[in-house]
């Protein structure tokens, strides 16, 4: 065999030059594909991801923030006699309103005790601008103000306060309270029978207290008049009240079955009424300073200088 018979019969090599071509487009064309299904499969993922996260964000539960909790009130242990240290007449002068009458506003529905005015926008409101007491060093500042919205159904009479007060202090509790930054409402339950100077058991005073805002929670007491015309302090079951602080001030607001006064609520019943705010600057003190009234006759322990409360059949009233 010839030197040129052995050439035609060697084989070519698969890397020759057009070969080599091939193989470089074969090599580049796979790394391509292989690229886009990288950020194919980057693409899908995310997209999994982000409905997963929008799904657990779906059906995770609204947690609304609750409302203030109600402080139920407290039940003395025992019935108290409380004596209070007022002056016999009001400290000033002043002229009353030419009834002193007040309305309570029917409501088809519940207040709930929370701390919280929104509702009452379309109840009257009335002020307790009369100061009727004050301590003899009294330094005569005036910086108390208190206005007043009542309503009622068959079962309760529902009471809110906004006080204005730049200085708050109350660090008493149980039927001390009226000695720091606190509400007082007076009832006479029988005014068209019994009208007179002395108090007696179907009278009733009810001390509303916020609290501190830091450790003494909102609280109340509820007293009676006796044969003897004293207050006595009395059990109850059923009084609640709760207070929100805000700046300048507090909002308070009590709910009172009317069971617990012995009182039948019809529509244009007449009670006897003083709705009062007593008032404390002193830090770290137990004292009722100040106080004032809706009315200016008020006086301790008198119903007949007590105002008056018609409970309305829930026509709208005028402020």
């Amino acid at each position: 065999m010839t030197t040129q018979q052995k050439k035609k019969q060697k084989k070519k090599s698969l890397w020759g030059r057009q070969n080599w071509i091939v193989w470089l487009a074969a090599a580049m064309t796979t790394l391509l594909m292989m690229f886009a299904f990288s950020v194919t499969s980057l693409i899908i993922y995310a997209r999994w991801n982000d409905e997963q996260r929008q799904y657990v964000a779906e059906a995770a539960p609204i947690i609304s923030a609750p409302l203030p909790t109600p402080y139920l009130t407290p039940t003395p242990p025992e019935a108290i006699v409380v004596e209070r240290n007022e002056v016999a007449k009001p400290s000033i002068s002043v002229t009353p309103p030419p009834t002193g009458s007040i309305m309570a506003q029917y409501v088809n529905a519940p207040f709930v005790a929370d701390g919280d005015l929104s509702g009452w926008s379309e109840v009257p409101s009335y002020p307790s601008t009369f100061r009727v007491f004050n301590v003899g060093d009294w330094d005569q500042s005036d910086d108390l103000q208190a206005f007043w919205r009542l309503a009622w159904d068959e079962t309760n009479l529902y009471l809110a306060a906004l006080v204005l007060d730049d200085v708050h202090v109350q660090t008493q509790t149980g039927n001390l309270i009226y000695l720091g930054d606190s509400l007082e409402v007076q009832i006479d339950t029988q005014r068209m029978i019994d009208l007179g100077t002395v108090l007696s058991p179907d009278d009733f005073q009810l001390v509303l207290s916020p609290g501190d805002f830091v450790t003494i929670p909102p609280s109340a007491a509820l007293f009676r008049g006796t044969e003897a015309g004293q207050l006595s302090g009395v059990e109850s079951s059923g009084l609640i009240v709760s207070a929100s602080q805000m700046e300048g001030g507090y909002v308070l607001e009590a709910v009172l079955p009317w069971n617990e006064l012995g009182v039948r609520p019809i529509p244009n019943l007449e009670l006897g009424i003083a709705l009062n705010a007593n008032d404390n600057d002193t830090p770290n003190t137990a004292q009722q300073e100040v106080m004032k009234s809706h009315i200016a006759s008020r006086l301790f322990g008198e119903p007949d200088s007590w105002g008056l409360l018609i409970l309305t059949g829930g026509e709208p009233s005028a402020d």
